[in-house]
């Protein structure tokens, strides 16, 4: 008799330590599924601003590249022709 006491207190405290883990598990997933979908969020936010960046420093380099070409005229280039040839 107190074999089967003993038994069903094993298996009382196993299905309860089942249940505890079964919660847990559902709580990590929940927490871990939040967290990639705050992680994604944050990533497309990094890669748009990226792209932004990008897309300016390309417009930079294709004006700067035309300036060249065309020998756009330094604004101060004439300012300083007076005074040296004043």
């Amino acid at each position: 008799m107190l074999f089967l006491a003993v038994f069903c207190g094993f298996l009382a405290e196993n299905q309860l330590e089942h249940m505890i883990e079964h919660r847990r598990e559902k709580e990590f997933m929940r927490s871990l599924v939040s967290d990639v979908i705050e992680d994604t969020t944050e990533l497309n936010k990094s890669i748009a601003e990226t792209k932004k960046a990008i897309s300016a420093r390309q417009g930079i380099d294709t004006a700067i590249k035309r300036g060249i070409r065309h020998r756009i005229k330094n604004p101060f280039s004439d300012f300083w022709s007076h005074i040296v040839n004043a």
